[in-house]
Formats: structure tokens, sequence, C-alpha cells
């Protein structure tokens, strides 16, 4: 699914800062992962690299087959919108629009109908037992709805694989619970999944777990069947 070749990612700044350094690594069809690190570790760098948000400065990235290197941006965006889904700790819900219309956005961008975009979105909420929320704005929910809000977005272009970084940082611990089993659910439902954290417990529960530390792969508990 995911493949990374000797990446490398270094920002140009007053002194140059690289962030990742040399990782080659394999993510598999159908994984659960977490990419566990301290803060400055590179994790949440590797994370948009993987999810072609950004391009490493040297090595490769192979998604699905294809070296995305040979990419247009244009090319890269569209892969993002039909492939990958993300999920991050600030939930980035845009305040005047409802939750349906949240979670309808990357269909928006895609061009689907209006009909369409709306039934995926109500489908998607059920799948997170939000429906019943779909008129409210993200003001009126609680921050695991929000979270909830945040996931059946990833999940309305239905692709296979979702990101998400420090997706319970900012949850209590019953709630940090429940969003875990959402994403334990879509992994069972056949997505590929990967977890940035920081908190090694929430990485025992994740049946593969890479380690950063520096830039630098310095734990990979392997490829899970």
């Amino acid at each position: 699914m995911i493949q990374l070749e000797a990446v490398s990612k270094t920002y140009e700044m007053a002194e140059p800062l690289t962030v990742l350094k040399g990782v080659s690594l394999e993510i598999a069809d159908n994984e659960f992962v977490a990419i566990l690190g301290a803060s400055g570790s590179g994790k949440s760098t590797m994370l948009h690299i993987m999810g072609l948000l950004d391009r490493p400065s040297s090595g490769s990235v192979h998604f699905r087959g294809t070296n995305t290197s040979a990419l247009s941006d244009d090319d890269l965006s569209r892969v993002r919108g039909e492939s990958i889904g993300f999920v991050f700790q600030s939930f980035h819900l845009i305040p005047h629009l409802t939750v349906a219309e949240n979670v309808e956005l990357p269909l928006f961008y895609l061009r689907a109908a209006r009909r369409a975009r709306r039934d995926a979105a109500m489908e998607c909420l059920g799948a997170v037992q939000l429906g019943h929320r779909a008129d409210h704005l993200p003001s009126e929910l609680s921050g695991g709805e929000r979270q909830r809000t945040a996931i059946a977005r990833s999940l309305v272009a239905n692709a296979p694989v979702v990101m998400a970084d420090e997706p319970t940082g900012n949850l209590d611990t019953k709630t940090g619970d429940d969003i875990f089993d959402v994403f334990r659910r879509l992994h069972e439902d056949g997505r590929t999944v990967i977890v940035i954290t920081h908190d090694v417990a929430v990485a025992n529960r994740i049946p593969r777990t890479i380690k950063l530390s520096d830039g630098e792969v310095v734990e990979d508990t392997g490829p899970c069947s």
C-alpha cells in the first residue's frame, strides 16, 4: 500500500533542519499501524509525506504501486482525495458549516452531485453513531462528537487508507477509548489505518508499532498479516 525508500526531509531555515533521516518502511494493505514518538521525533512529518501532503527532500514514496515523485501536484491532490482520509487532533471542522456539510466536503472537491454527497455523508455519520447531529454546528458538539465528525469526513469518499494524527490527544480517557474503537472497526472493515501518537498506551493497543526518534526508525514490530 505505502512504501518509503530512504526518505529524508530537510527544512531550509537559517540552519537547515533535518527531521527525517533515510527512513525506509512498507505498510501493507489492511494493516493497523501506530507511528510512535515524542514531540519533535518526526512522526507528523512522516504522516504528511506518507499522506502525500508533502514531498521528501530525498528518497521516494510509492503509493499503491505508483512512484509519487513522478506525479504533479494536481495528481497528488487527486490521489489524496480518492484514496486517503485524514483525521487531526484539532478536528479541522469549518465552524459555519453543519456536521453533514463538513462531512460532505471531500466529495464537494471531487465534484460529486449534491444528493450523492448528502447520502454518503449521512451513511458515514450513521457509521459513527452521529446521524442525529447532522444539522448541528461544530460548536454544539462535544469533543468526542467533533472527532467522530472528522472520522466520518475521512470515510465519505470511501478511501482505503485512514491516517490520524494524535486523534485522541484532546479527549478524556473514556471518549478516547470510544474513538479508538471506531478506528479498530475501520481496520476490521478492511481499511489501512495509520495512527500517529506519542502515547505508548495507545500504541500498545495497535498490532504494529513503528517507533521514531530524532527522525529515524528505532523500532518496528514488523508487518502484520
